[in-house]
């Protein structure tokens, strides 16, 4: 059954680094751990940075989705020297790029070095994370405008991800499709829908994950319309049809979730979802729930999310003491003791 997991605080970065100094090549294990998990790092990501010698994209991507403050420098930097991942991961990365992109400082930043983005074959990887923002999407519409207008090798899959994702403009998303000479998608009345979507979330919000949740109150109190529940009804079944043979991206999750726990007209399979178990922990534990499937465990998720629990436990017993926490990485680490039972330790002593 699933496990469930304990509040997760916010860590601040240099206790992160104390961590990794005891092992630093558990830098990848470590920031993926912190991901899934639903942690925050707080403070300067410097110090771990210089710690992961080998990052792949999707390392660096992990690292700062959960970085509390925005460094786009920094973010490219590491970026820029990271290896690229396997194909069958190129879903996860995109998922966890929305959050590392789509933010503001970070998108107003790729637009004004397209030139060194569209060089970059590991820039033009997390890219379709722009894909899948719900929140400053002008922004990323005018990173996108520049990188097409720089001739820029966009993959093909944002194609699908710009059409699909009602928050961009019917404008740009048109321009965008014939840009790209990608496979046309009608989705009908764009910014109905998008409304629609809005307001779904904000009657869903208290079931939401943390990281789908918005301050708008659009229709706060009031239940879908009826033209809302149609145009819903009519989003979640173009996002199916378009993946009926394989499932829906990590990336459009929440725009799917929403979309269709905004209706509540029935249960999905579990091929649509196919994939999303890389998702952090709460998030695929809520998006099951609101598509009203059951939640088994995933092969090792109860091993993960037990390390996890672990590390919200360790970092209420040890605050920031750093000194404390290379001693905690010592038991773990060095000692192969594993990070629960550490954790564990700790409750005893």
């Amino acid at each position: 059954m699933f496990v469930e997991q304990v509040t997760t605080p916010t860590l601040p970065a240099d206790v992160v680094g104390a961590m990794l100094d005891a092992d630093p090549s558990r830098a990848g294990s470590m920031i993926g751990l912190l991901h899934r998990g639903g942690f925050d790092v707080s403070g300067d990501l410097g110090h771990i940075t210089r710690l992961m010698r080998r990052p792949s994209v999707l390392d660096v991507v992990c690292l700062f989705a959960i970085a509390r403050d925005e460094d786009p420098d920094l973010f490219a930097r590491t970026l820029e020297r990271a290896e690229l991942v396997a194909p069958d991961r190129l879903r996860e990365l995109h998922a966890a790029s929305t959050f590392a992109i789509g933010r503001a400082a970070t998108m107003r930043w790729i637009t004004a070095h397209v030139d060194r983005v569209k060089e970059s074959d590991q820039w033009l990887a997390v890219i379709p994370g722009l894909g899948g923002v719900t929140k400053s999407v002008p922004l990323a519409e005018e990173a996108l405008v520049g990188l097409m207008k720089a001739r820029a090798r966009l993959p093909r899959e944002l194609t699908a991800f710009v059409q699909l994702n009602p928050w961009f403009s019917r404008r740009f998303a048109i321009r965008y499709r014939r840009r790209m000479k990608g496979k046309r998608i009608r989705l009908a009345e764009r910014a109905a829908t998008a409304r629609g979507w809005s307001h779904a979330r904000t009657v869903l919000m208290a079931d939401l994950p943390r990281d789908w949740q918005s301050l708008l109150k659009r229709g706060e109190g009031r239940p879908l319309d009826r033209w809302s529940h149609r145009l819903l009804t009519d989003y979640t079944e173009v996002i199916e049809r378009f993946y009926s043979s394989q499932g829906v991206p990590q990336v459009l999750a929440p725009l799917y979730v929403i979309a269709f726990a905004g209706r509540r007209p029935r249960n999905v399979t579990q091929a649509v979802i196919s994939g999303w178990h890389t998702l952090p922990f709460e998030v695929a534990f809520k998006a099951n729930t609101l598509l009203g499937l059951a939640n088994e465990p995933y092969p090792l998720q109860d091993r993960d999310q037990q390390d996890a629990n672990g590390l919200a436990v360790a970092a209420e017993a040890l605050g920031g003491d750093r000194a404390a926490w290379r001693d905690f990485a010592v038991r773990a680490f060095a000692e192969n003791h594993g990070i629960a039972a550490a954790s564990a330790a700790l409750l005893r002593s």
